[in-house]
């Protein structure tokens, strides 16, 4: 076999290696994503913060003069949503969200109030934040209202109340509030199977006798 010959079958070896390094790079990289999507083992009604009631709740919206309070929200079942334009698991999640808004608005006792936030560290307004927002939700057709949180207390007051010192762990976090302010779910961080636990669990508190509160998606 010539030079030229033996040069060539090292550069065939070498690419079908390299071919081959690069398939398992994929298919790796999509179990863990696959992993990734699976829900979350923990219970959201098993959190440590469940029961405990949030200090204060003081937010803008989703009209920008109209501030919103736990007393606008007392009586009301309330699922409450952090979340970020900065944030992928938190888009990945948002149209569940946007549905859930679409399935619970004709009840008046249930009150859907998601929350962006700008990125932990930085001091964007609280009218940027609010634009940016409501810009990605009407170009994706979503209508869920927008609410801000303005120097960050009521997500201070959620971290304390979640056991998470002074700042979230993560976003997405969502909080299930009881008409009597008390927390009954917890989701923190963006799973599959988290808008049919959320569904489940208000339908739980609308109607707790026929309700399955049990079970939950794997």
């Amino acid at each position: 076999m010539c030079a030229t010959e033996q040069k060539r079958e090292i550069f065939f070896y070498d690419r079908r290696f390299l071919l081959v390094g690069v398939v398992g790079l994929v298919f790796a990289a999509s179990l863990l994503f696959s992993r990734s999507l699976r829900p979350g083992l923990p219970v959201p009604t098993e959190h440590q913060g469940v029961g405990r009631v949030l200090a204060e709740i003081q937010l803008q919206g989703p009209t920008v003069d109209r501030a919103t309070t736990e007393s606008d929200l007392k009586g009301k079942i309330v699922l409450l949503h952090f979340w970020g334009l900065w944030c992928p698991p938190c888009l990945r999640e948002l149209p569940l969200i946007d549905s859930l808004q679409s399935e619970f608005k004709q009840l008046t006792e249930v009150r859907i109030v998601s929350v962006a936030c700008g990125l932990p560290g930085t001091t964007p307004s609280s009218e940027q934040v609010r634009g940016q927002a409501e810009r990605y939700l009407r170009d994706r057709r979503m209508e869920l209202p927008v609410y801000t949180d303005r120097g960050g207390m009521t997500r201070r007051n959620v971290a304390m109340a979640l056991g998470e010192g002074m700042h979230l762990a993560a976003y997405p976090t969502t909080l299930l509030i009881d008409p009597q302010g008390a927390i009954r779910g917890v989701w923190i961080g963006y799973h599959t199977g988290n808008k049919q636990q959320m569904a489940q669990q208000v339908s739980r508190l609308l109607d707790p006798v026929e309700s399955d509160a049990g079970q939950f998606p794997e």
